[in-house]
């Protein structure tokens, strides 16, 4: 059987993805894999070598510099940005006890990076400032700067920051001004293409899929202590927060092509049960929120990241590798087209990896391109 490289057939057999598969793995020791790999994806941005900004024969060259680079390094030293006009092109959220003091420049510290499983919409996570209540100024927002069609979003113009003394150095020795503005083209840079067929973007799959896992099943677990009547804290630590009611504005449906990528591999251990007596209410309490906590921090904290660097790779994938239709060099195996899993409908394109033992499911990449609705303002 031909194999994609060997070493995604060493990444197959690490330790890592051996405590990925083992469901029996305690979740404490799947949450650092996901640090490392985060801090795989990070860009560097210091090491990157763009093509500076330059007018020859009166027509302007932007640089090759992608905005998601700079905005990763903006992220890790959680810059102030500033959004001088901004139009959502979701439907607008009204929240009950909050005002938006201006819909023109959006500022705050950013958070993080979002992206979209299904369609290519990128944001940036910020605190906005805009935002108010009676006793507090400051709420987490996305702000969409890829729309949802894989190509730069209308909403926005501009993004102003104050540069560090390191980044404002590095945007001059590399010639990437344009008076006082940096211009992209790219918001991934599409050379990012061949990391779809790479060891870590399989494994980042992989952590993610085993994550959700871990997710559903501490979901699960505080469902059956509450089933057996234990109870979150009223107040204090591990209390529920209330959040405000909402409403949507107007919006209309939109067709759209959407891709969606998955992986096959085999999963190996059992999980343990859930629990179904109460010996102590109150150390199951302190269970239940501490398994809170860790669903929390996995929904929010660690799947963003390595969702935002994997969904990076297969829109690169989608507009450059796909258009070239070309495999990397050391990719030994094809694309199987109208794949179909055993009792299911769907058709996908999949690539196979290596199958380790005879008679083992085999571990795989699978893709496919289809029309959805997505509901944007009117």
């Amino acid at each position: 059987m031909k194999e994609v490289a060997q070493s995604i057939k060493n990444m197959t057999m690490s330790e890592a993805m051996e405590q990925i598969r083992d469901l029996s793995t305690p979740v404490k020791l799947i949450l650092p894999l996901a640090t490392e790999m985060a801090e795989h994806w990070s860009y560097d941005l210091y090491s990157r070598k763009p093509g500076p900004a330059y007018f020859e024969n009166g027509e302007f060259s932007p640089t090759d510099l992608d905005l998601a680079c700079l905005l990763a390094a903006l992220a890790d030293r959680k810059a102030v940005i500033n959004l001088p006009t901004y139009k959502s092109q979701r439907a607008k959220t009204i929240r009950e006890g909050e005002h938006v003091v201006s819909n023109q420049n959006r500022h705050g510290k950013i958070l993080g990076l979002t992206s979209n499983q299904e369609v290519f919409s990128f944001s940036v996570r910020v605190e906005d400032q805009n935002v108010m209540t009676t006793d507090t100024v400051g709420a987490p927002r996305n702000f969409m700067l890829v729309g949802i069609d894989g190509e730069w979003s209308d909403s926005w113009r501009r993004i102003e920051f104050l540069p560090s003394a390191k980044e404002n150095e590095f945007l001059t020795d590399k010639k990437l001004w344009t008076g006082n503005e940096v211009v992209f083209t790219n918001f991934v840079h599409p050379n990012r293409w061949v990391s779809f067929y790479g060891q870590h973007y399989f494994l980042t799959k992989a952590l993610i899929e085993r994550l959700s896992e871990d997710v559903t099943w501490l979901n699960k677990s505080i469902k059956a202590y509450q089933a057996q009547g234990v109870r979150f804290p009223e107040s204090g630590d591990g209390a529920k927060k209330e959040w405000p009611k909402t409403e949507k504005g107007e919006s209309k449906a939109v067709k759209v092509t959407a891709f969606e990528c998955e992986i096959d591999l085999p999963w190996t251990g059992e999980r343990p049960p859930h629990p179904k007596d109460v010996p102590s209410p109150i150390i199951a309490q302190e269970t239940m929120v501490q398994m809170d906590k860790v669903a929390h921090r996995i929904k929010y904290e660690l799947l963003p990241p390595l969702r935002f660097a994997t969904r990076a790779t297969e829109l690169a994938f989608c507009k450059a590798g796909l258009q070239d239709k070309g495999m990397p060099a050391w990719v030994k195996a094809t694309w199987e087209g109208g794949y179909v899993q055993p009792g299911r409908r769907t058709e996908w394109n999949r690539l196979v990896l290596t199958q380790r033992f005879p008679f083992e499911k085999g571990f795989a990449l699978r893709y496919r391109t289809f029309e959805k609705t997505e509901r944007v303002a009117v």
